[in-house]
């Protein structure tokens, strides 16, 4: 989310966009239902992720959270823009139905080839991204995207998520930098949002059956979270 656009420096009309999306059909239109849909930036198992957090408004009706939000902002109508990563079509496909159900307006385009010589300019509304957690720790996605040092942190700003991250970055003790995490999430998910969390994808990826000491053994290679 681009939180230098005037429409979303409020988190009122983002927390009703993540209900919309929630509410919607995004694992059975674009995923089969292989994946969970994400309360926060990471998924479990990953140093950083809250257990106990949970989205403020779950449970609401979303179309009347949504409108509640258009009248708090003055908005009578909503046309978003959104590049994506070509693989992502069926999800931006998904997303557009829950979008259209409700009269918003989203003109998607994949990623520029080219870098564009003014990308502030050229910024849209939201953007979708797909992370990768190999690292099994939530530090590396801090850094880059969220501390407002970060040259490819383009439009979120908050001093108090800035120090606590570098508090987590000093913090020797396991658990205390869990904690500092853990708030950090809090923050970026509900208090001033970041952006909105879509899915945790399952990735399944089984190798051929290999012969050893005349026994068949199928290996799981991995299941992944992304």
């Amino acid at each position: 989310v681009n939180r230098q656009h005037q429409i979303f420096r409020d988190p009122i009309l983002i927390h009703a966009l993540q209900l919309l999306l929630h509410e919607g059909r995004l694992l059975q239109t674009s995923y089969y239902q292989y994946g969970q849909l994400a309360t926060q930036f990471v998924p479990p198992g990953v140093v950083g992720y809250d257990p106990e957090l949970s989205f403020e408004d779950e449970g609401q009706d979303a179309a009347r959270r949504f409108r509640e939000a258009k009248k708090q902002l003055g908005v009578s109508s909503l046309k978003l823009s959104l590049h994506y990563p070509e693989e992502e079509l069926p999800l931006v496909k998904a997303m557009k139905e829950v979008f259209a159900e409700q009269g918003i307006e989203l003109l998607s385009s994949p990623y520029p080839k080219e870098k564009p010589e003014n990308p502030s300019g050229d910024a849209p509304d939201l953007e979708l991204l797909t992370l990768d957690f190999d690292l099994g720790d939530v530090g590396p996605f801090l850094d880059a995207l969220i501390d407002s040092s970060s040259p490819f942190n383009q439009s979120y700003r908050n001093p108090e998520v800035d120090t606590l991250i570098r508090a987590s970055r000093r913090e020797l003790n396991r658990v205390k930098r869990l904690e500092l995490l853990q708030q950090i999430m809090q923050i970026i998910t509900v208090g001033d949002p970041a952006g909105i969390p879509l899915l945790f994808k399952r990735s399944f990826v089984a190798k051929k059956p290999v012969e050893e000491a005349n026994w068949w053994d199928w290996v799981l290679s991995r299941v992944i979270l992304d």
